[in-house]
């Protein structure tokens, strides 16, 4: 491998880093008329859960601690676009629902990420992009430390699969 190619390689984590803080900062940019500054993904996955999501799953697909996650979840109760509902199915946790205003909030969002993402590729073929993102998740897969049994990784294919019926 040349000096230039090992080089470039090296500074993958850097443009990772570049890439996350202007993608969220245009998003929270396009979204500041929204009660939530931050934290979309988190009611993205309510949302995708359909409402039955407890606080530790969520904390599990976001890769944060207890506590962090416990932070964002009295945030966004804070500001009204989530409610914890007890799990039918076990009485010692809970589920997290959106709001009327969550569910709002979501519908913003997912109109702003897709504006966002027609920025992002443009120039892309559609399949430069299903490549670009096959990449990423397997990049992601790589750097996981189990890989056959992380959820959100189970979670995108899930995710594909209902795409693809």
């Amino acid at each position: 491998m040349n000096k230039s190619m090992q080089k470039e390689k090296r500074s993958i984590g850097l443009f990772f880093y570049l890439l996350d803080k202007m993608y969220n900062r245009t998003l929270a940019y396009e979204l500041h008329f929204a009660p939530v500054d931050r934290h979309f993904h988190t009611l993205w996955l309510i949302h995708e859960h359909q409402n039955k999501i407890s606080q530790q799953q969520l904390s599990d697909l976001l890769k944060v601690d207890k506590a962090a996650m416990t932070r964002i979840v009295r945030d966004l109760e804070r500001k009204g676009v989530i409610i914890r509902r007890e799990n039918p199915h076990d009485g010692r946790s809970y589920w997290l629902s959106l709001t009327r205003k969550g569910e709002k909030t979501v519908q913003d969002a997912l109109e702003a990420i897709d504006e966002l993402h027609a920025e992002v590729f443009m120039g892309f073929s559609k399949e430069e992009e299903e490549q670009f993102l096959h990449m990423l998740k397997r990049i992601y897969q790589n750097l996981s430390m189990q890989p056959n049994s992380d959820v959100f990784l189970e979670f995108l294919e899930k995710q594909e699969e209902k795409e693809n019926i």
